[in-house]
């Protein structure tokens, strides 16, 4: 269907481009294999060039960008169905308690849901069910809207099985989402406000790991969709380029244009389900395999072995003397935590959105600006890398502020990833 010098072919609706070779999306080296990655080429387009309109369902381009938004389209469209289905059930259940009729074999049983039926009865029009409903269990599975969720997302070859390791490690963070469905989801929210590619800076605040910078990754989606990107961060993901950097970036912005974004700690998973590290080019010994994050690993064990203060600061290693000297009052809650990796990059993510925070309240151009910052998850080879929304807000403010003025601020977290807050609340 389409001409070009790499063959595609579809397998569930998903575009997958069979190239000469197997190429790790960590370390980018290549065995000499063919194999079909599971993620579609970068789409080279012009700055310039006015972005496509969008057209019905049926006559969507056959590109990279035009199939997920299809496959995307398709899969909200499945959840919806599900959704309604499930309400309805939940209404000739409530409607059966009442009349005393039998209800429907849909319905849940009457002993789990007759105390929530009225209440949910009355929360159709939500997207999100009463507090303590849990009658999705005893529906068919399918009708369960965060396993449905996880299950499209698998199918996609976006995520691991729910029944594998791998992704019960993944619900640590209940909103992950794929890094394909985030790139997209903030893409409509912010168009939608007008924030469009060929007027935006894109620039990231993330470990400079090549793990964050693969096909799969969120900086390369976004890095696909926005353009070239701009480097602010170090080590552990902080804005180590700080006002100057940061200013330098909000220069090239045009007029009349935005500034995008992206921050936050990243963390590995491995097949096996272990937090804190990441196998490369397949390598079997996960246990003794590189840490993801390697640089907050390392501080985060140091603060525990008392290896921080100043008296331990290295002049020729400034970036880790900063993430001692944030941790260090942390250590010990994060030590306590259920899950101390997951704690330490939820941590870390603080403690980036509070510099980067500072940075960005000294002002930035009169440009709008949009900050989008969670916690990078690193998925072993095969599946896309996962996020965590924490933080997605749209700042503006006038070219010469008044003094002491704050931007004006829109969140745009719950809008944009709605269903991942769905997701996390089931």
């Amino acid at each position: 269907r389409v001409s070009r010098a790499s063959s595609w072919t579809a397998s569930g609706g998903v575009a997958r481009e069979v190239q000469g070779g197997s190429s790790c999306s960590r370390c980018g080296s290549n065995d000499g294999s063919s194999m079909s990655s599971l993620a579609p080429a970068p789409v080279t387009t012009p700055r310039s060039m006015p972005r496509p309109q969008p057209v019905p369902v049926g006559c969507v381009p056959i590109t990279p960008t035009g199939r997920t938004a299809q496959v995307a389209s398709f899969a909200a469209a499945e959840l919806a169905k599900l959704r309604a289905a499930h309400r309805a059930a939940i209404m000739q259940e409530a409607a059966g308690t009442r009349s005393g009729t039998t209800p429907s074999a849909l319905s849940p049983p009457a002993s789990v849901c007759a105390p929530h039926g009225e209440a949910c009865a009355a929360s159709l029009g939500s997207a999100v069910y009463p507090p303590g409903h849990r009658c999705g269990a005893n529906l068919p599975e399918a009708a369960s809207t965060p396993a449905l969720a996880r299950e499209v997302f698998s199918w996609l070859g976006w995520s691991p099985a729910q029944s594998s390791a791998c992704s019960q490690a993944l619900d640590t963070f209940h909103r992950a989402l794929p890094s394909s469905a985030v790139a997209s989801r903030a893409a409509i929210a912010l168009e939608a406000r007008g924030v469009l590619p060929s007027t935006t800076v894109f620039a990231h605040s993330i470990c400079p790991e090549e793990v964050n910078f693969g096909r799969a990754s969120l900086a390369g989606r976004l890095r696909q969709h926005w353009g070239e990107a701009h480097a602010l961060g170090g080590i552990g993901g902080a804005p180590f380029a700080g006002r100057t950097g940061f200013r330098t970036v909000a220069a090239k912005v045009p007029e009349g244009g935005s500034l995008l974004l992206l921050f936050g700690p990243h963390i590995g998973i491995t097949e096996a389900g272990q937090l804190g590290r990441i196998p490369c080019c397949g390598a079997a010994d996960v246990a003794s395999g590189p840490w993801a994050c390697a640089a907050l690993a390392e501080a985060y064990e140091q603060c525990l072995q008392g290896l921080c203060g100043s008296e331990h600061e290295d002049p020729a290693d400034l970036h880790a003397n900063w993430l001692r000297a944030q941790l260090a009052p942390r250590a010990a809650s994060i030590c306590g935590a259920r899950c101390p990796m997951a704690e330490l990059a939820l941590q870390a993510y603080e403690v980036v959105r509070d510099q980067l925070s500072a940075i960005v309240d000294s002002g930035f151009g009169g440009c709008r600006l949009a900050l989008l910052g969670g916690v990078h998850v690193n998925m072993p080879d095969g599946f896309e890398e996962h996020f965590v929304p924490l933080f997605f807000e749209l700042l503006s403010q006038p070219a010469s502020p008044v003094a002491g003025s704050p931007p004006a601020r829109e969140d745009l977290l719950e809008e944009a990833f709605e269903f991942a807050f769905t997701v996390g609340a089931g």
